[in-house]
């Protein structure tokens, strides 16, 4: 298919999505709240929703700590998430906006106006950027013991991470 982006298999054929691999989404709790593009690289957040008429889904800003809708074309949901994905503020914004920073924000999701309400999503959700083989590989905050690679006989010491007890240093039972 000539013409045919690798990243957007679906733009020929009117853009109706027909195939989701490598396409993140936005998952709260257990619910997909929508299709996501991620800026995540310098150029990609500078550029962000200008020059674009609508939006499908979400733009995820990350690293990003303020956004504004200046040169954009429709205004717009914007929410700010903390280092473990905490919507911490939820704003509205007009076009030709500047917003004001949010400090404690790591990642900043936008989306057309009005979807938030849609979703449902509102402060204290906990949001998280998900490509479709995520449940193929394990999670960086699972525990050892208990993911998908845990052995039933797998304590504390045993995980992959254990080192190995060698008797030459005290342990932190024996100080005191």
């Amino acid at each position: 298919m000539a013409g045919v982006s690798a990243r957007r298999p679906w733009a020929a054929i009117g853009g109706r999505a027909w195939h989701t691999a490598g396409v993140p989404w936005l998952v709260s709790d257990t619910r997909v709240l929508a299709s996501a593009d991620v800026a995540d690289d310098r150029r990609a957040r500078r550029r962000g929703l200008l020059h674009r008429d609508s939006l499908e889904g979400a733009l995820v800003l990350r690293p990003c700590r303020w956004v504004h809708t200046i040169g954009m074309r429709f205004p717009i949901d914007v929410a700010y998430l903390d280092d473990d994905g905490v919507v911490v503020k939820t704003i509205h914004m007009s076009r030709h906006r500047v917003g004001i920073p949010v400090w404690r924000a790591r990642v900043v999701i936008e989306a057309e106006a009005g979807a938030f309400g849609r979703w449902g999503l509102h402060v204290g959700d906990v949001v998280e950027v998900r490509d479709d083989d995520v449940a193929d590989r394990p999670r960086h905050d699972a525990h050892p013991d208990t993911g998908p690679d845990a052995r039933p006989d797998a304590g504390p010491d045993t995980g992959p991470d254990a080192r190995p007890d060698t008797g030459d240093a005290p342990s932190e039972l024996d100080a005191g």
